[in-house]
C-alpha cells in the first residue's frame, strides 16, 4: 500500500469558529506554512510518493493564502496531479466575486471545490455565499460540492440545499450534471455538553458508519499539518492521536516518514479492518473494555482506542495472535488492488468516508 492522496493543511486559522471543528480552528489561530516551504513540500510529495494522484488543500481556511493558493494549485496541476480545495466559502460574497476568484483557480488547474456548510458553519458564513461558490464553480466546470453537517436535530438539512431557488434552477437546467453535488457529512460531537442526535432511516437506532471494513484514509492519505509534521491520516480526530503524527518534515525526509507509516502494523490493521474491528478484538480479549456501541463515526472509535491505555495494552499483549492473519490479508488486498491498477475503489478518492452522496430527488 502506498499513499495516493496528500492533504496539505497550510493553516488552522479560519474565518469561522465552528463549535465542533475537529482542529479547533478560529480567526484567532495564527501561523501558516510559509510559501517557500509550502512549494517545497509539494515537490517533495511528488518525489517521495510516486503513487500520488490527488493533492488537497484544506485547513483551517486555505483561501486565506490568497495568491499562494493559486500558485500551489498551479504547481501541483503542472505536475499532473488532480487538485481539490476545501473551504467554508466565505470569499463568495457575490456571484461576481465567486466567479472571479474561482476563475483564477480554474486557470491554475483546480479540479474540485468542496464547500462545508450546516448549522455550525452558518453562524459565520451565510448560505447564500455557499450557493454563489457552488454555482460559479459548476459554471466553470469545476466539480463543486457542498458538504452538509449531518445530524438529526440540525436546523439546516440537505433538503434546504435542494430547495434553494438558485440550486433548484441550476439542477433543472443541467439535469445529470456532475459539476454540482451535495453530500451529507456526519457531524461528530467533540464537546460533552452538546447533544447531536444521529439516527438511521427508522429514527430508532443511532446511525453508525464503518462498522465493517477498513479505513480508506490511514496509509492512503498523508497529511502535512500547519506545524509541518507529516501525519498518516486525515481523520477528524487526527490531532487527538499523537501516534498519527510521523515526524517533523524539516527534521526528516518525507520518504522516510512515509515508509515509517507504511510499516506500522497497527495502521495496516486499521486500513485493512477498521478501528471498530480492533475494538471488537480488544473486547473479546478483555470484556472489561466496552464496545463502542454509541459512536456514530469510525474516527471516534479510533480515538477511543488510541486514548484508552487498557485497550492499547490488550493489543500490545495479543497482537501476535492475529499478526499472520492480518499481514496475509493485507498482502492479498494489495494484490487485489494491483490487479485493479493499484487503485482503491473510486469513491475513496473523495477522501471523505463519512460522506453520503445525494442526488436531486433522493434526499
Amino acid at each position: 500500500m502506498r499513499p495516493q492522496v496528500v492533504t496539505i493543511l497550510p493553516t488552522y486559522q479560519c474565518t469561522a469558529a465552528c463549535k465542533e471543528c475537529c482542529f479547533e480552528c478560529t480567526p484567532h489561530v495564527k501561523g501558516r506554512i510559509p510559501r517557500e516551504r509550502l512549494m517545497r513540500y509539494i515537490d517533495e510529495a511528488i518525489e517521495s510518493v510516486p503513487t500520488l494522484r490527488l493533492l488537497v488543500f484544506s485547513g483551517g481556511e486555505c483561501f486565506l493564502l490568497g495568491k499562494d493558493l493559486d500558485d500551489a494549485i498551479a504547481k501541483a496541476s503542472a505536475k499532473g496531479l488532480r487538485t481539490r480545495v476545501v473551504t467554508n466559502g466565505y470569499w463568495a460574497v457575490s456571484p461576481e466575486a465567486a466567479s472571479k476568484r474561482l476563475q483564477r483557480l480554474k486557470d491554475a488547474g483546480l479540479d474540485e471545490l468542496n464547500i462545508s456548510s450546516g448549522d455550525d458553519h452558518l453562524e459565520y458564513v451565510p448560505f447564500e455565499r455557499v450557493v454563489n461558490g457552488l454555482i460559479a464553480g459548476a459554471e466553470l466546470k469545476i466539480v463543486s460540492l457542498v458538504s452538509v453537517e449531518g445530524f438529526e436535530n440540525s436546523k439546516f438539512k440537505v433538503e434546504d440545499v435542494f430547495n434553494h431557488p438558485r440550486i433548484r434552477d441550476y439542477l433543472a437546467a443541467h439535469p445529470g450534471s456532475p459539476y454540482l453535488q451535495v453530500f451529507k457529512n456526519v457531524w461528530m460531537p467533540f464537546h460533552q455538553d452538546r447533544e447531536l442526535e444521529h439516527r438511521d432511516a427508522t429514527y430508532r437506532t443511532p446511525e453508525r458508519l464503518g462498522l465493517n471494513g477498513g479505513c480508506t484514509n490511514v496509509l492512503y492519505n498523508m497529511v502535512i499539518t500547519p506545524d509541518e509534521s507529516l501525519a498518516s491520516c486525515c481523520g477528524l480526530t487526527m490531532e487527538h492521536i499523537p501516534e498519527m503524527k510521523l515526524g517533523k518534515l524539516g527534521e526528516n525526509p518525507m520518504a522516510k516518514l512515509v515508509d515509517q507509516g507504511m510499516n506500522d502494523f497497527l495502521k495496516r490493521w486499521i486500513w485493512l479492518d477498521g478501528p471498530e474491528a480492533i475494538m471488537a478484538f480488544v473486547h473479546k480479549m478483555d470484556p472489561a473494555v466496552p464496545l463502542p456501541s454509541r459512536n456514530v463515526h469510525p474516527c471516534e472509535t479510533c480515538a477511543q482506542f488510541y486514548l484508552n491505555p487498557r485497550a492499547r495494552e490488550v493489543v500490545r499483549q495479543h497482537w501476535r495472535e492475529v499478526r499472520d492473519d492480518v499481514l496475509l490479508r493485507y498482502e492479498l488486498k494489495l494484490q487485489f488492488m494491483q490487479e485493479r491498477g493499484g487503485q482503491l475503489p473510486a469513491e475513496a478518492l473523495q477522501d471523505k468516508q463519512e460522506l453520503t452522496r445525494l442526488s436531486h430527488g433522493d434526499h
